[in-house]
């Protein structure tokens, strides 16, 4: 009896995707984000999309001698449904030519929605197409033909280095599948498979098997790159390491090098096995530091805004000395992207608004609760000390947002009252700023009212919730977010102000120095000048950031007195009907979901205090849809039932 030893032979490479034929259905198709860097990896492509703002969306296929592959232009997308519309044309042509991969690349500044847009209404497609070759298939067992595939395994979208980080830090957080058990899609520089080769059979026959299907596979396996950064003193030592290795390679199988003298860089290209080995005698000298010139602001703002970014968990430790600021790596951190990043980063800093405050001594017992508090005003302010401690820096997306930042820091510290300084101020005559807005005798019904909802109290008072302007209101008497001292220089009072024009500011004026600043929680008239309402009412609104953490419900008891006071007013004038910008909740920094309960608390005391009022219908506006559907939300829980709409 001769019994037959069979054994298994193994051995793992990359191949290109363009000959793979068919992968199993638990591989699905691979979509790949990678910086346009990496693009030059690629020796060999099937499609190649450039996206562009310039070509037509007809879909033109050509071959192009330069990549070796088929390419076509295609209109850069500018809405959602365009941007659905092209990748079904794309993996349509795909499908139909038995095309396996694609690279879309995507130039600087050509896309007009975010780019994990692209990419969520990438998956749906391709998930559609899957879905459909499925129902064929069902169709065609029934009837035994044929089955059908899906073609498609890679596509890969090249976008910029600066579009890439971002993308990195956006999206890594939410990149997971609905049941948690992965990736939705891979953000990596990789181009090719790794394959599993796998021959089995009787120990006789089994070598050669193994040998012939090497030969036959050693033709079309990926030709990889990679680039490394090497230490500068290190540079020589590496090279002589590299040409040793050359030495000892056939010229079949030679690790191609290129060297950048200047930048310390050297790239290798070749096949799989060249290229670990190329790493492993590489990394030893590999460069993990980088260096960048930069203020120490600069610097201390980096560290901070960037404290929760995922690039900086390559970096091993920071610090900063003689203008330079230096990073040590991780071994495993890619040196060339991460200062791409860095840079990217410090070119966002320097488009910033900045302030500074140099604070009293012994104020950092204080310093983590100011900060919060100035932080949660608005998204986009940042508010840390210098490297030193001896000031605080503020660092926010618009100009106004960090002077209002810098006040609230220097009130808190109680460097400067909160009010003062009404005297002093200058007003232009009414004919050195020309006459103000008119508005016509129809332009009460030209008002554009979105999403609007209205409820009743029990004593019948009307009460509307709609997102519009200030102008042309169906009301007596619209409410001005105003400060103490009724200087009206930012926000909804600075845009009343504007509209009424010069007598408004003078009454304002004259009021504050004959009565002094308002209280918080009070209110006075005014003319309304050129706005079409009978009156306007400064109602001053409490500031979150004046009261101490054991006293922030006194704060919401002010909120709401201000909104009481400023419904008295309008009914101690015998008006009908009031509009009620959000009070508080811009930058006074009142948590808006607590504004938006105060206003109800306001509103039914003073239906239950005054049923008699002429005050029939208080309107609560805000040109913010989402303040809006806030409000709208909180008063149909707090009234109990579903407000009716406009």
């Amino acid at each position: 009896m001769i019994r037959l030893h069979f054994v298994k032979y193994q051995t793992r490479r990359n191949l290109p995707p363009r000959y793979i034929l068919f992968l199993e259905r638990d591989l699905e198709t691979r979509v790949i984000v990678s910086d346009r860097a990496y693009i030059r990896n690629l020796s060999y492509n099937e499609l190649r999309v450039v996206m562009t703002e310039k070509e037509d969306n007809a879909l033109k296929l050509e071959w192009d001698l330069n990549t070796g592959c088929y390419a076509t232009v295609f209109k850069a997308a500018n809405s959602e449904n365009q941007v659905h519309d092209c990748f079904k044309s794309v993996i349509s042509l795909m499908q139909n030519k038995r095309f396996h991969v694609v690279d879309i690349i995507f130039p600087h500044n050509t896309l007009g929605i975010p780019l994990q847009t692209h990419v969520n209404a990438l998956l749906y497609e391709l998930k559609g197409l899957r879905d459909s070759v499925d129902q064929v298939n069902v169709i065609n067992r029934s009837k035994k033909q044929p089955t059908r595939h899906n073609y498609i395994k890679v596509v890969r979208l090249f976008i910029t280095s600066d579009e890439y980080c971002a993308f990195e830090n956006e999206y890594a957080s939410s990149n997971r599948r609905n049941d948690g058990s992965g990736p939705v899609c891979q953000m990596t520089d990789k181009c090719a498979f790794p394959f599993m080769v796998e021959v089995v059979g009787s120990k006789p026959n089994v070598k050669d098997v193994m040998k012939t299907v090497m030969q036959d596979m050693s033709s079309i396996e990926a030709i990889l790159k990679f680039t490394i950064k090497i230490k500068h003193r290190e540079f020589e030592q590496a090279m002589k390491k590299l040409k040793k290795m050359q030495s000892d390679q056939s010229k079949e199988n030679q690790l191609v090098v290129t060297v950048d003298k200047k930048m310390f860089l050297v790239t290798c290209e070749g096949k799989k096995s060249l290229i670990d080995k190329a790493k492993e005698e590489l990394e030893k000298y590999k460069e993990t530091e980088i260096c960048l010139e930069m203020n120490e602001d600069d610097y201390t703002a980096l560290l901070y805004i960037t404290s929760e970014d995922t690039w900086r968990g390559d970096v091993r430790h920071f610090s900063y000395a003689k203008g330079k600021a230096t990073l040590q790596l991780e071994t495993s951190a890619n040196v060339e992207m991460l200062a791409n990043c860095i840079e990217s980063e410090i070119n966002k800093i320097h488009q910033l608004a900045s302030s500074e405050v140099v604070p009293p001594k012994k104020f950092q017992d204080q310093f983590s609760t100011l900060q919060s508090e100035i932080e949660d005003v608005e998204q986009g302010i940042f508010c840390f000390l210098s490297n030193d401690k001896s000031k605080i820096i503020i660092k926010a997306s618009k100009y106004e947002q960090a002077q209002q930042a810098k006040y609230m820091v220097e009130v808190n510290l109680g460097m400067v009252q909160q009010g003062g300084g009404r005297r002093n101020r200058k007003f232009a005559s009414p004919d050195e700023i020309g006459p103000g807005p008119v508005a016509s005798q129809s332009s009460s019904s030209e008002v554009t009212i979105r999403g609007g909802i209205n409820f009743k109290t029990r004593e019948g008072i009307l009460v509307y919730v709609y997102s519009t302007g200030i102008g042309n209101l169906k009301v007596d008497t619209l409410v001005n977010a105003a400060n103490r001292d009724l200087m009206h220089g930012g926000g909804i009072a600075y845009h009343i102000s504007s509209a009424a024009g010069y007598a408004l500011d003078k009454e304002c004026d004259d009021y504050v120095q004959l009565n002094g600043p308002l209280s918080v929680g009070t209110c006075c008239s005014t003319t309304a000048g050129n706005l079409p309402y009978k009156s306007i009412i400064h109602a001053v609104g409490p500031m979150w950031h004046s009261y101490q953490h054991d006293r922030k419900q006194h704060c919401l008891d002010d909120l709401k007195k201000t909104i009481f006071s400023a419904l008295e007013e309008a009914g101690s004038h015998k008006f009908r009907s009031i509009a009620i910008p959000s009070i508080s909740s811009g930058i006074f920094g009142v948590p808006k979901e607590l504004c938006a309960k105060q206003y109800f608390r306001a509103v039914v005391e003073y239906s239950r205090s005054s049923p008699s009022s002429s005050v029939r219908e208080i309107h609560f506006i805000d040109k913010d849809r989402g303040m809006c559907n806030l409000v709208q939300k909180t008063f149909e829980k707090e009234f109990g039932y579903k407000g009716q709409q406009m």
